[in-house]
């Protein structure tokens, strides 16, 4: 590493990019080989370009962006699976990689087999791999499939199996490319577990995946790729904030409000309710298709307004919601979420879910809508978030998705351990 470098960045990386030949033909490889580069016969694709960042030591980084962005290309360059083009990075620290499922796995060995030899490889051997080597057995929780070969695995196994080797050898930097998405929910959260547990011992990790809520609760910072170029670094909501916005807005930027902030005021002075026209105020951030839309919102205890509420209190919500245009609104669904500081949905309600069901829209039709219930919140701070889905089946399409529409912090009188305090009956029983 640099002497100039910060003592605790762990990794470096500067204008790293890697370039692919696409030949059309056969024969046009061949000519490539013969012209000795005079003139060219293939086309060029950057899967990667121009990437550059440092990786601090005990940090989590995320990697988010489309299908085909670079994500995958950025971590096998970092893992030395792949040469870059152009760029380089430096690290002197031991790298664990999880990228391809089963990769460096021997299909004809054992599962015990395949964890000596993934542990020489990593420089692990001897007493210190009999030492640890109950405890990756028992993390992967395979049983006595251990001993038969990888071929007879199911892909949930081989994750299994691959994830217990490299965070049990403790890495200074574990690479994990989508890997977990196969497995269980109770797998996940073990490995979400052990890689917290990592950062608090200083181990860095760098983690590539489609899951925002995942980057938002474990992810220091956020690297976004589009097309192999960095787009965007930074504060993880800000940056997921973003990225949501531009992969379902398509135009890549927040829908326009119907009227402006002046406009809407104005029509809701004579509402019962006082309700905050939404603008594009900061920290707001919007996406959506944008044909029914959030247009004001209010948040208060049931009487008074503020952006300080008391735990055991009640949060009362308003919104009013227009269309656009003609809408049919046999499958529209209206809902709000509080969200906590590390991006998780503590109290979420859907009309749909709880089957209220609407009638079709007129254009410039505007509907009010009151939620209420008990703050079981624990004390910190919160985001109002909104939403205007459309339910087709199994998927949902949103309309309109505003995160951070309200901030709000909820206070108490007394110590709570928990993210919310629900309502709980106490009994004596004796025997």
């Amino acid at each position: 590493m640099s002497s100039d470098a910060r003592p605790d960045v762990i990794l470096s990386a500067r204008g790293l990019g890697k370039r692919y030949e696409i030949y059309d033909r056969p024969i046009d490889r061949l000519k490539q080989t013969l012209f000795r580069g005079r003139r060219q016969f293939f086309r060029e694709f950057w899967a990667l370009r121009n990437c550059s960042f440092d990786l601090h030591r005990g940090e989590a980084l995320a990697v988010i962006g489309r299908n085909g962005s670079g994500k995958s290309t950025l971590l096998q360059i970092l893992a030395g699976t792949l040469t870059p083009t152009e760029g380089s990075f430096e690290t002197s620290a031991r790298v664990a990689a999880l990228l391809e499922l089963g990769a460096g796995f021997n299909p004809e060995f054992t599962g015990r087999e395949n964890v000596f030899v993934n542990a020489a490889l990593l420089g692990i051997q001897g007493a210190e791999l009999r030492r640890r080597f109950d405890e990756i057995a028992a993390f992967a929780d395979i049983g006595d499939f251990l001993n038969q070969p990888i071929k007879t695995y199911s892909t949930g196994m081989v994750v299994r199996l691959a994830f217990a080797v490299q965070v049990l050898l403790t890495p200074d930097i574990l690479i994990v490319d989508e890997a977990l998405a196969v497995g269980d929910a109770a797998f996940q959260i073990k490995c979400m577990t052990r890689m917290r547990e990592l950062l608090a011992k200083g181990v860095s990790v760098l983690l590539v995946t489609h899951d925002v809520e995942t980057v938002r609760s474990f992810a220091d910072r956020v690297i976004w790729l589009d097309h192999g170029a960095t787009r965007a670094f930074g504060d993880p909501r800000a940056t997921t904030a973003a990225y949501l916005q531009d992969l379902f807005s398509g135009a890549g930027s927040a829908p326009a409000v119907a009227s402006s902030a002046a406009t809407a005021s104005a029509e809701l002075n004579g509402a019962a309710r006082r309700l905050e026209a939404l603008g594009t105020r900061q920290p707001m951030h919007r996406w959506g298709r944008g044909q029914v839309q959030a247009q004001a919102v209010s948040l208060d205890n049931g009487s008074t307004g503020g952006s300080v509420f008391a735990h055991g209190g009640r949060l009362h919500i308003e919104v009013e919601f227009a269309a656009r245009e003609a809408y049919r609104a046999d499958h529209l669904g209206f809902a709000f979420a509080l969200r906590n500081t590390k991006g998780l949905d503590i109290i979420a309600y859907t009309t749909w879910d709880a089957g209220e069901r609407f009638r079709d829209l007129s254009a410039g039709e505007r509907i009010r809508l009151a939620f209420e219930c008990p703050n079981i919140l624990a004390p910190g701070e919160y985001a109002l978030v909104l939403a205007v889905e459309e339910v087709l089946g199994s998927s949902r399409v949103y309309q309109d998705f505003v995160e951070n529409a309200v901030i709000f912090t909820v206070v108490s009188d007394r110590p709570i351990f928990s993210s919310v305090l629900p309502t709980v009956v106490h009994r004596v029983v004796t025997a």
